[in-house]
């Protein structure tokens, strides 16, 4: 047997050598065009990323990868049976819930300001956007017109993403550090813009087209980087490769056995093809890059037309006026508007502490900001119970975040602040179930036009607010200090700073003012963190207040009807949505340079100075004698 084989490799030697050669080369070959991979391991809990085309090929394996991360990524697409179908395909295979779909067609003027609107509208920060969608014609004679009649491979690769780059920027500057990345081709190195005939209507080309359109994203992304120098937004244009996707979908029957051999020899795959843009979007070393050009997840030098800003500014100029950008329309009133906006927003937590094995109570957690806050503790894997009064809105909201975490651990439990036998038999329950408790954040409030009674008979607003949270804490305490370091966060507000706490008529019953009873209350719970740090020193737990920002939240639902018109105004001009209003709860809950601070108070993430009265120690001990008194807190007892 063994001679057989020796005879048949001795006569075949040639073509069996030969086969090997040409195997072997287009093994080397193969892995060659797989180009370069992303390495970076940085997570994205808690960002928002918006991908273009990612419906299929690299803009879907793109939105795979950020989803893994742990983003927001919102696939934006035009066929949206198509991107549900990626999004479900996505959302199972990472296990995320927090993959959505909107429609987006790029060949449309109207449909992208109306993306833009839904996503300003929807979204309090945006950290990455990448313009992955683009087309391609094969036939000489197949010039078409988008909508608004461009030229549809220029109006679709570039005149689109400018649009919904500019459009989404106050968004993206707001949320920097952000970064936009944009995928042009290698192609771009074959092309000139012809700005004498930008729209091709004297002569077309499909290639050209395609090639010129690759141009216009390297030249946009180099002007763009210039204009956003020191914003803390960076950008990125880039080759992904040869990459067999939908892009050669309008190509002939005739070319495509053809194009099937190249792009079995040379192309990358779908997954390869990403690397490079999610190197671009995520890879820490390029924080303080921009405006460059990469390829296979390196930094390479584009054509010298590429790197012509004369060009560059032109284009931005000519594009702008073709796609009606009114930078004028940016108004000193605007402008005023967006500042005051932006500065309305406040901080954001940056911290990604995770509370994996954590219990977290959250009190008024079934809407607003305690509803925000309690998602974005169990999204960082605590166990979260909702303390809320209303049995239905409570199990809905915790309904609503199992799906969106995919955390299980969320659990609703009854807890009416104006009642002390409702704060008691909670607190026992939260005792007999809880092993430990980790932080609890006293969230819950409310805003009254009239004088009512607790079913105690103590001044509803005072009763809530103050007395409510004060009883609930100290009945809490011997649990928060068995499972120290744990922390206790008040949410007060910037309202303590007109008040004073009048000792005489603690109740309001000589006389009731709407205003005068939320600041007094709002005060309290200053006062309160205070004398309670005082007394927690050396147990490892802390404590905190703070002021969350003018939130549009249901604290208002029991307002005077007359004077909500007046309110939306407000609202509207300076409010916080739910999600920044949240974010200095958050941050004094996980934030861990906080570990060493205890009793301060704190606003848009940052701890500032109270009111002179906040500040009062005497006033602080009398509030909590007084209170204890009230609530016939028995330290022996409770």
């Amino acid at each position: 047997m063994s001679d057989q084989i020796t005879e048949f490799l001795k006569t075949n030697y040639i073509p069996i050598t030969s086969a090997a050669a040409v195997g072997i080369g287009l093994l080397m070959l193969r892995r060659y065009s797989s180009g370069g991979k992303c390495y970076s391991d940085a997570t994205l809990n808690s960002k928002v990323v918006i991908v273009t085309g990612a419906n299929t090929g690299i803009g879907k394996e793109t939105a795979l990868d950020l989803a893994r991360r742990g983003a927001k990524v919102i696939l934006a697409c035009r066929n949206l049976e198509k991107g549900e179908d990626a999004a479900e395909e996505i959302r199972r295979k990472t296990g995320s819930r927090n993959v959505v779909v909107k429609t987006l067609d790029l060949a449309s003027l109207a449909s992208i300001r109306a993306f833009a609107d839904s996503i300003i509208k929807s979204e309090p920060h945006l950290d990455i956007l990448i313009n992955n969608a683009g087309l391609f014609y094969f036939y000489s004679d197949s010039r078409r017109e988008t909508s608004d009649g461009f030229e549809q491979v220029f109006g679709t690769n570039h005149l689109g993403p400018f649009l919904l780059t500019n459009l989404l920027l106050d968004l993206l500057k707001k949320s920097a550090p952000s970064r936009i990345v944009n995928v042009s081709s290698s192609g771009h190195a074959e092309a000139n813009i012809n700005f004498d005939d930008i729209n091709s209507t004297e002569s077309f080309e499909p290639v050209a087209a395609y090639c010129r359109s690759k141009l216009a994203n390297i030249l946009f992304t180099k002007e763009l980087a210039e204009r956003l120098k020191g914003t803390g937004v960076t950008c990125y244009s880039l080759h992904p490769g040869f990459v067999a996707t939908d892009v050669f979908r309008s190509m002939p029957l005739l070319l495509k056995p053809l194009l099937n051999v190249i792009l079995l020899l040379i192309s990358k795959n779908c997954k390869d093809g990403a690397q490079t843009t999610i190197h671009c979007a995520v890879e820490e070393s390029l924080a303080n890059e921009s405006g460059y050009y990469y390829c296979d997840c390196k930094q390479k030098k584009p054509s010298k037309a590429a790197q012509d800003m004369v060009a560059a500014k032109k284009l931005w100029k000519v594009s702008a006026e073709m796609v009606k950008l009114d930078i004028k329309q940016d108004s000193a009133v605007g402008i005023g508007f967006m500042m005051l906006r932006r500065y309305s927003a406040g901080g954001k937590c940056y911290s990604d502490a995770t509370l994996n094995g954590k219990v977290v109570i959250v009190t008024g957690a079934n809407t607003g900001i305690g509803k925000e806050t309690a998602l974005d503790l169990a999204k960082r894997g605590a166990k979260v119970i909702l303390a809320c009064r209303d049995l239905a809105k409570g199990e809905d909201a915790a309904q609503e975040i199992r799906t969106k975490t995919g955390n299980q651990n969320v659990v609703f439990k009854l807890l009416d602040l104006a009642s002390l036998a409702s704060i008691r038999a909670f607190a026992d329950s939260i005792i007999k179930s809880e092993q430990h408790l980790d932080i609890l954040i006293n969230n819950a409030g409310l805003f009254v036009s009239d004088r009512y009674e607790t079913s105690d008979g103590f001044e509803l607003t005072f009763g809530t607010n103050h007395l409510g949270p004060f009883l609930l804490t100290n009945l809490l305490l011997d649990l928060l200090k068995k499972s120290a370091p744990s922390r206790i966060v008040n949410v007060s507000s910037t309202a303590h700073a007109g008040a004073k706490i009048n000792f005489d008529d603690v109740n309001a019953t000589k006389r009731f003012s709407t205003h005068v009873a939320y600041g007094q209350s709002k005060l309290a719970n200053v006062l309160f963190t205070k004398e309670l740090a005082r007394r927690l020193k050396g147990t490892g737990v802390t404590c905190y207040s703070l002021h969350p920002g003018f939130v549009s939240t249901e604290v208002f639902r029991d307002l005077a009807i007359w004077a909500r018109p007046i309110l939306y105004v407000f609202l509207i001009l300076i409010s916080k949505n739910c999600k920044d209003g949240a974010q200095t709860s958050i941050h004094c809950a996980v934030e861990e340079s906080l570990a060493n601070e205890s009793g301060y108070y704190y606003s848009d993430c940052k701890q500032k100075k109270p009111s002179a009265e906040a500040l009062n120690v005497e006033d602080a001990k009398r509030l909590w004698k007084v209170s204890a008194d009230l609530v016939k807190l028995d330290t022996k007892k409770d």
